[in-house]
């Protein structure tokens, strides 16, 4: 997919029409999107969205595995379910979804400062569902700024290694991360989640390029025949506005990753492919033309 300024140059139109002024004069973000699914260990990287859908079953277990990974702008999902085979034993698999990017913070105000503390805000809404002889685990993980803060969250769903065996409280722990808004519903077999996450403050630099890496991974399990799944295809996501908390005075962008003055600006709504825009164009080069025809032959009539 192309970049935002990639489309808006092809187009040859300027970004003020977007009220997107100045994303083209930004310095080149190092954007990367990377997806690995369950059944291999190679990684599929890109500097353009990437997707992976994969089926396997163990020979050793029996075990069968299905599972998405999506990396794109703004957005990373995965899932994973497994079905045991005939055997007690089994094996975790996972799925994961990552991206990299850097964005820049700028000041609005003419502030001189050189470092500024933010936090970056994400949405976040998927499921697990278990059994007994399952296990199914969802985890977020990144870092931030230059000065190596990084942020993790997960939870896990252990009901039970065998049968007849009490179900395992679900799991959950989180570092330098928590939930601002929703939460999660956790029973022994199931943990659903609808929220915004929040990180910890942590120190950016301001007019430089700032890296920013996000990670998504769900992980799942099973023998003697039992299900399980994670379920966060449809998430994380950048919200729409307010992408990082920061202080008066500042805004931040990353054309790369359509951050536009601290919003998730989307790039099917925002910005219409070269051809729609020479389509329009036409459209009111014909009214124009229209306009001409119509004055001339006001003109005439008054002759």
């Amino acid at each position: 997919m192309k970049s935002l300024a990639m489309v808006l140059r092809a187009a040859a139109l300027p970004t003020a029409v977007l009220g997107l002024t100045g994303l083209t004069s930004l310095p080149a973000s190092a954007t990367t999107f990377s997806v690995t699914g369950p059944c291999s260990l190679a990684t599929t990287t890109g500097s353009s969205p990437v997707t992976v859908m994969q089926t396997c079953t163990s020979g050793s277990t029996g075990e069968t595995y299905q599972g998405t990974a999506k990396s794109s702008q703004g957005h990373l999902g995965t899932s994973i379910t497994t079905t045991g085979g005939s055997t007690i034993q089994g094996a975790i698999e996972s799925s994961l979804a990552s991206f990299t990017t850097d964005v820049i913070f700028s000041p609005t105000a003419g502030s001189t400062a050189t470092t500024i503390n933010v936090s970056l805000n994400l949405n976040i809404a998927g499921s697990l569902a278990g059994a007994l002889n399952t296990t199914a685990a969802w985890t977020i993980f990144g870092g931030a700024g230059a000065g190596g803060f990084s942020f993790a969250m997960d939870s896990v769903v252990q009901p039970g290694g065998v049968t007849g065996n009490p179900p395992l409280a679900p799991t959950h722990s989180a570092t330098n991360i928590s939930y601002t808004s929703g939460g999660e519903t956790l029973s022994p077999f199931s943990d659903t989640v609808s929220a915004t996450a929040t990180t910890a403050l942590f120190t950016v630099g301001v007019g430089v390029l700032v890296p920013i890496d996000l990670n998504l991974r769900v992980d799942g399990g099973a023998s003697l025949g039992a299900t399980g799944m994670a379920d966060f295809l449809n998430s994380l996501d950048f919200p729409l506005t307010n992408i990082f908390n920061l202080p008066d005075g500042f805004t931040v962008n990353d054309p790369d990753m359509f951050i536009s003055n601290n919003n998730f600006v989307s790039p099917v709504a925002a910005v219409p492919e070269p051809s729609t825009w020479a389509m329009l164009l036409l459209g009111f080069a014909a009214l124009g033309y229209m306009g001409i025809g119509q004055q001339s032959r006001v003109r005439a009539i008054a002759a």
